[in-house]
């Protein structure tokens, strides 16, 4: 087991997403880029957000500022969506233009969050502090990208935020929503491409707050994302409903992708709290969603606090990903800080 790194990329902060053909997208705080035949180019770039961008021109001001949070996302008819400072755009790569189609709570959604339905549908949830328990809203983009409406509002109280939504690669009519954070938040929701009516599954606890959904023909799988209880491999069978906790891990996982050869891959990040238990951040590796071996890690870094400075985070892109030519986007951790690597997991 192992990773051998195949490409290293400095100027591409966060790996997007990736279509079928291979072309990839990535940001760099303002900047969009795209790969297509190889080469990487410069698409243009978001409007300013002040006082944020301002900070933007250092590494360690841009993670304070946060001015390198955002979303691109393409569906199956080619168009891309684009989220900053709260906006939604309708992407235009050539001549570039981003088209304002509406407005979310926060900065943008959860990375990884999306999924679209067969006729090209977008759908995301709204993830911010929330402090206050507001209503909290799950979006659904027209396939065009020419509007977006509310496909789902979660009431006031209910939860604190949507971790992300995701299609069910074996019941393909069903869509799984996941929300956190604290007791009586952190559940699972099925339901489906209409929204109508969702079928809330889980206790509310610790061990139903998943950031990444893994689905295989008899198991929903996660791994927790805690940083106040010790994490787990968890599970839940789809026949009869039964719960399965699997092998702890170390870290909250956040961020992960099932692969085009059927690998599932997972990411813990270094965060504060007692249930993180190691200062390492990994990519985790399975043939099952349930059990994990580790492939790599990478130390966090010196920066503290991490409330200014941020969490060490592995994070995939959203898409075609593929264990042989897979990207890897890293933030405060050693040597692997607001770059990209794209390696091949030998598993």
């Amino acid at each position: 087991m192992g990773v051998r790194i195949l490409e290293q990329l400095v100027g591409i902060g966060t790996l997007q997403h990736v279509e079928g053909d291979g072309t990839a997208w990535g940001t760099h705080n303002r900047r969009i880029l795209r790969r297509s035949s190889g080469a990487w180019r410069v698409l243009g770039e978001f409007p300013p957000t002040y006082p944020r961008d301002l900070l933007g021109w250092t590494r360690l001001g841009t993670r304070a500022a946060r001015a390198d949070q955002s979303n691109v996302y393409v569906n199956r008819s080619g168009t891309a969506i684009a989220i900053r400072s709260g906006v939604v755009y309708r992407l235009s790569p050539s001549p570039f233009s981003l088209d304002r189609i509406g407005q979310l709570k926060g900065d943008c959604a959860l990375h990884g969050g999306f999924c679209e339905d067969p006729d090209g549908f977008v759908f995301f949830g709204e993830y911010f502090r929330n402090r206050e328990r507001e209503s909290v809203r799950v979006w659904r983009v027209r396939p065009d990208g020419r509007g977006m409406d509310v496909a789902h509002e979660f009431p006031a109280g209910s939860i604190r935020h949507v971790h992300g939504v995701f299609r069910d690669s074996f019941q393909k009519d069903t869509y799984w929503v996941a929300t956190g954070d604290y007791a009586g938040e952190c559940y699972l929701f099925a339901t489906d491409a209409s929204f109508g009516r969702l079928e809330r599954v889980g206790e509310g606890t610790q061990r139903w707050r998943a950031v990444t959904l893994y689905f295989t023909d008899e198991y929903v799988c996660w791994i927790t994302d805690s940083h106040i209880e010790q994490n787990y491999a968890c599970r839940w069978r789809r026949r009869d409903g039964a719960f399965e906790t699997g092998a702890k891990v170390d870290c909250s996982a956040w961020h992960g992708t099932t692969t085009i050869d059927g690998l599932y891959v997972a990411c813990t990040a270094v965060e504060k709290g007692p249930g993180i238990m190691s200062d390492r951040a990994s990519l985790l590796v399975s043939r099952d969603g349930f059990v994990w071996r580790e492939a790599t890690s990478f130390k966090k870094d010196r920066w503290r606090p991490y409330a200014a400075f941020k969490a060490g985070v592995i994070s995939c892109a959203t898409g075609a990903n593929d264990s042989q030519s897979l990207y890897l986007s890293g933030q405060a951790l050693s040597g692997f800080d607001g770059i990209t690597l794209r390696v091949a997991i030998d598993a």
